[in-house]
């Protein structure tokens, strides 16, 4: 639990591991089912769970319940930047930022799977989705989202701007597009 409210509590400043993308998380994360509650983090840019995850590199079995992130670009729940393989993984809570802004993963290059996001999503540009923000060169497959979602270009509620290939998926809930914000 990172509730900040309790004793020895904080709200972090940048993501939590890996927060510098020119040192990405490197190896295998297998949650085995845990949860990680209560994040808070209000930074910049490349903001979850993980900064950034490698080419290659993967996590598992991980969920993070109530987060509550506040940043610039590349903004999720789990990660902000990735590269590799995420599988079997969920986030719930409220995610907030200028653009590539999600519930799960910000800006995704790799490959997603059997994962899901609930919670309430909003940018201030473009790429928000409550799942993936921009899939710019990654697979997703049977996933899904639930939640609401606000932005002001390229909003969707699974995946606010794609560019490959998304199967067995699906999203639920409200999509707003903010006609005022260009």
């Amino acid at each position: 639990d990172l509730d900040p409210n309790q004793l020895g509590g904080q709200v972090f400043y940048h993501a939590v591991i890996a927060k510098l993308m020119d040192r990405p998380f490197s190896g295998h994360f297998d949650g085995q089912g845990h949860v990680i509650r209560h994040m808070h983090i209000q930074g910049a840019d490349l903001l979850g769970l993980f900064g950034g995850l490698g080419y290659g590199d993967v996590i598992t079995n991980l969920g993070s319940e109530e987060v509550h992130n506040t940043g610039g670009e590349g903004i999720g729940g789990l990660a902000g930047e990735h590269f590799g393989s995420i599988c079997n993984c969920y986030t719930t809570g409220t995610i907030s930022g200028m653009s590539e802004g999600c519930g799960l993963i910000g800006s995704n290059w790799g490959n997603t799977w059997l994962s899901y996001c609930k919670g309430t999503i909003s940018g201030e540009r473009e790429n928000v989705g409550c799942l993936i923000g921009s899939n710019r060169a990654g697979n997703v497959w049977a996933s899904y989202c639930n939640g609401t979602i606000t932005g002001d270009c390229h909003v969707a509620g699974l995946v606010g701007s794609n560019f490959v290939n998304i199967w067995l998926s699906y999203s639920s809930g409200t999509v707003s597009v903010n006609i005022d914000g260009f």
